[in-house]
């Protein structure tokens, strides 16, 4: 029995120290995201229910959802996430970092701020030149 007992507090010791020599031994957790909802309008209307609304940070694409119908508007529900510092990537937005939104890839003026745990009310609107056009089609001949 004594000699189980000092085998598994040798066992017990070695993961212990192995976690000391490694480092904090698992990866903290990421960060609560910044969220973020509101109306999706462009030109003043309601966008089409397949629109795609998505959160960029320094060039790079971290969220994208679609619009959704809700009380006669067309609305959007948006989770950006954290960067989570135990990693070397970055896989999200860092507090005070800028926030840029797109509508169907057409940017908004409206920005926003990375905040941890915030859920931010941001109606996101764009304007789109409507215009008609002439398509000229070839005749050929043989």
């Amino acid at each position: 029995m004594l000699k189980k007992k000092n085998i598994l507090l040798g066992n017990l010791a070695i993961v212990v120290l192995s976690f000391l020599i490694v480092g904090k031994g698992f990866a903290e957790p990421p960060p609560m995201p910044s969220s973020f909802y509101g109306t999706v309008k462009a030109n003043g209307s309601n966008v089409p229910l397949s629109t795609k609304v998505a959160a960029w940070i320094d060039g790079v694409k971290y969220a994208e959802t679609s619009v959704i119908e809700f009380n006669g508007d067309t609305v959007y529900n948006l989770d950006v996430p954290g960067d989570n510092s135990g990693t070397p990537e970055i896989e999200g937005g860092k507090p005070g970092e800028l926030i840029t939104f797109s509508i169907n890839n057409d940017f908004t003026s409206q920005t926003g701020t990375w905040q941890s745990g915030t859920n931010t009310e941001l109606n996101l609107s764009v304007s789109q030149v409507v215009g008609s056009f002439k398509l000229y089609i070839p005749n050929i001949y043989k």
